[in-house]
């Protein structure tokens, strides 16, 4: 079965930090580096999923102080053998840690157990299998430019789902830090690879305009090559095209909770690589790039 890890929208924070974004050399989104400096918050809710392949939990969790308002998100796990003790529905209290990239939860404690009643939430209206072409799309970039799946044609193009208000490291921040290296790769290196193009589409339209995604992308070096935008549009535009580009995407106590997956559509318009999740590293998509030009 497909694992897909959720993530949720956070309506706090900005993304200053990303501004100093380099290489990140981790092999995984969930590797655990312990830190003396890192700060620890107190994190109390309902468990709505459970991944334990991935190292996650997604809790609805009530405010945490000095930290974020309460929200619907997953959480990196630092002991694994702590997901075998929880079920969706179950109440629990631990300790997040939030050091460098890297937040996770430690200390779970069952605090009331699960009711039994079940937990479902609804899923894309369709998972796309490599081979399949890619849906297509109305959006407008950054620039204010309208763009189509058929303007791409011709050069491979990488595709992910991001929001710039998220503020778990390892989550939406982290496919940006990647998304930077792959240009930049690109842009550094262009006799070793195609004339890739790279899009980041906001499945939160309403907040992510044009301007906040102008503003958004001057973080990132990367921008200026000129083969990365970031895309908005109406809503219904984004949530079409992602629901049907297999991203479960859905609100959630006044949030959106959404899971990870990029996309390589070759020149033709067809899917030739998909990636579930965070813990895929830049040079894959790379190689994976450089294929599509032999």
């Amino acid at each position: 079965m497909r694992s897909r890890i959720l993530v949720a929208i956070a309506c706090i924070g900005t993304m200053t930090a990303l501004s100093g974004c380099k290489s990140d050399t981790r092999s995984t989104a969930f590797q655990i580096k312990h830190n003396d400096a890192a700060a620890h918050h107190y994190l109390k809710g309902k468990v709505l999923s459970v991944d334990i392949p991935h190292r996650t939990v997604t809790i609805a969790h009530g405010d945490i102080s000095h930290y974020m308002p309460g929200m619907t998100m997953p959480f990196a796990v630092e002991n694994p053998s702590e997901l075998g003790m929880v079920q969706p529905g179950d109440e629990v209290e631990a300790d997040l840690e939030v050091a460098d990239n890297v937040a996770y939860l430690h200390s779970i404690d069952v605090t009331k157990p699960a009711d039994g009643q079940p937990t479902s939430k609804p899923g894309a209206e369709h998972y796309p299998q490599v081979g399949e072409a890619a849906h297509g799309f109305h959006l407008i970039t950054q620039n204010g430019k309208p763009i189509t799946l058929a303007q791409y044609r011709g050069k491979p193009l990488l595709v992910d789902f991001v929001y710039t208000r998220c503020p778990l490291p390892q989550f939406c921040p982290l496919l940006n830090i990647k998304f930077a290296e792959v240009a930049h790769a690109l842009q550094d290196h262009p006799s070793d690879y195609p004339p890739a193009q790279l899009l980041s589409v906001t499945i939160d339209p309403e907040h992510d305009t044009v301007p906040v995604l102008k503003n958004f992308s001057t973080h990132f070096d990367a921008i200026k090559g000129g083969n990365w935008n970031f895309a908005t549009g109406a809503p219904q535009q984004v949530h079409d095209f992602a629901s049907n580009m297999g991203l479960d995407y859905w609100p959630d106590s006044g949030q959106v909770v959404h899971s990870v997956v990029v996309y390589l559509i070759n020149k033709d318009g067809k899917i030739a690589n998909i990636w579930y999740g965070n813990d895929w590293k830049t040079q894959e998509a790379l190689d994976a790039i450089k294929i599509l030009g032999n």
